[in-house]
């Protein structure tokens, strides 16, 4: 009897392991290559493979991020484990913009219908993608599946204003509803929850007519309960067939607020999923070999060629730095077009208001000119060619006077130094000749002074008529920019 029931025991444990059976295909960790990664998983928008780990969202505006599996779920019993983690902005403040992730199980392969143009765009790609359906979390509005989100904001309708409250919550929606963000979510099948900065593992159980969700921390060691799904409350049953896949946005900057910039909003990056197949009796996905999948996309990603060769013992150090170089490059660009973005912005602003204070500053000349009747170019120039030819006069003047003076000296050495001359001439004629140079001396002084004091006097006057022309002007000024806007 003992011997019967280890017998069963032993039994019940290797069909529990059995039942259990891990999706390969559809499961990745840190240890999967790019190359495997990229045949069975696609990415678009910020979505960007790295050796470590998956960057849904980085943390730019206006941006989404869209990872989808290229194959679909066997069965209709199964089980997704992931890891997420959550980089909140580098000062330790609030998130800027909107923003949230989330997961789907979707009856579409999302691959094939994703539209093009919201993959390659980077202006206004948030109003792109919600003008063609896709503004819930980077997909459809109106899915069909599940959808289980990651929202870090709460909607108030009656203010009409979004506060920092994360979410997570999820909903079945056969096709026929549309889910409008943010004013529908969080839904109520989930829980307000802060999982931001900090590793969080999340599990979710889908049966075709139950959905459990549930998560931890990392620090943690039990799982926490967060939602359920029942038959009663699922607008459809959850059936095999379906695609897996995970998306993310951050909202653009709102009108008429300061644009936000690169690691003000939160990061997400993903490095495991785990997909576990619960029902041994069904396949759970197909067995897909990568050569195939390779033979069938050829010219899917330009590291194959790389990834052929390793296969073949011949891959070199200088390949794995390229592939490591080609993330590298695409990460740097996908996190500094925002950046690019709002400094073209910037100087578009910036050149349309110099071009309107231009045009406002011939306007209030024209006025002047029309209420004063003058032209005050005119009359500024007029006064520039008069302050010239008077500093050109004065320097005039001073050089005769020097030139006179040149002379003056000339004409004493000479009656000092000619000893000839003095002994020829009179004690009163040497009175005289002294007498009439201090003459010529006084009347030259005079003259200078004379000359000095109103060149003086004349550019005092000019100058004061250029300070009072300019507080006209100012005031002239200060009246107009009350009267228009600048």
């Amino acid at each position: 009897m003992f011997g019967a029931s280890v017998l069963l025991g032993l039994f019940g444990a290797f069909a529990f392991v059995d039942c259990q059976k891990i999706l390969q295909i559809h499961s990745f960790d840190q240890t999967i290559d790019h190359a495997t990664f990229v045949r069975r998983w696609f990415n678009a928008g910020t979505s960007i493979p790295l050796e470590s780990h998956i960057v849904l969202s980085p943390s730019v505006p206006d941006r989404f991020g869209a990872q989808w599996h290229k194959y679909p779920v066997l069965t209709d019993d199964f089980e997704v484990t992931f890891r997420v983690m959550i980089k909140a902005p580098l000062d330790g403040s609030n998130p800027r913009n909107d923003q949230g992730f989330a997961f789907w199980y979707v009856y579409e392969n999302v691959t094939a219908v994703i539209p093009e143009d919201i993959t390659h765009e980077s202006n206004d790609v948030m109003m792109r993608m919600a003008g063609k359906g896709w503004g819930l979390f980077g997909y459809k509005n109106q899915f069909k599946g599940l959808g289980v989100f990651f929202s870090n904001t709460k909607f108030n309708s009656a203010a009409g204003t979004s506060e920092l409250k994360p979410s997570v919550s999820m909903l079945v929606n056969d096709g026929s509803r549309t889910v409008v963000f943010p004013n529908e979510i969080p839904t109520q099948f989930g829980s307000y929850w802060n999982y931001r900065s900090e590793g969080l593992n999340v599990r979710i159980r889908i049966q075709k007519s139950n959905i459990l969700l549930e998560a931890k921390p990392d620090n943690h060691s039990s799982w926490l309960k967060l939602g359920e799904i029942t038959s009663d409350k699922m607008a459809m049953q959850m059936t095999s067939g379906g695609y897996l896949g995970f998306t993310g946005f951050v909202a653009a900057d709102k009108p008429g607020s300061l644009p936000s910039k690169f690691g003000q909003n939160d990061a997400v990056h993903i490095d495991k999923v785990v997909v576990t197949n619960m029902d041994s009796r069904q396949q759970g996905e197909e067995q897909v070999a990568d050569a195939s999948v390779k033979e069938a996309q050829p010219s899917a990603d330009p590291s194959e060629f790389l990834h052929d060769k390793s296969e073949e013992g011949m891959e070199r150090a200088e390949g794995q730095a390229i592939k490591t170089l080609s993330r590298m490059i695409f990460k740097l660009i996908s996190e500094t077009e925002p950046l690019k973005k709002s400094l073209t912005a910037a100087v578009g602003t910036l050149s349309r208001r110099l071009m309107a204070m231009e045009r406002a500053v011939k306007k209030l000349k024209e006025e002047i000119v029309t209420l004063s009747g003058h032209d005050m170019d005119s009359e500024y120039a007029k006064m520039k060619e008069e302050l010239s030819q008077l500093s050109s006069q004065a320097m005039s003047d001073v050089e005769s006077k020097k030139r006179e003076f040149e002379t003056l000296k000339t004409e004493i050495e000479s009656s000092l130094d000619t000893k000839n001359a003095q002994k020829r001439t009179s004690s009163a004629q040497v009175v005289k000749t002294l007498h009439e140079v201090d003459m010529k001396a006084r009347d030259l002084k005079r003259q200078v002074s004379s000359r000095g004091s109103f060149t003086v006097y004349i550019v005092i006057f000019c100058l004061v008529l250029v300070v009072a022309a300019g507080i006209a002007l100012q005031a002239k000024l200060r009246r107009w920019e009350k009267k228009h806007l600048l």
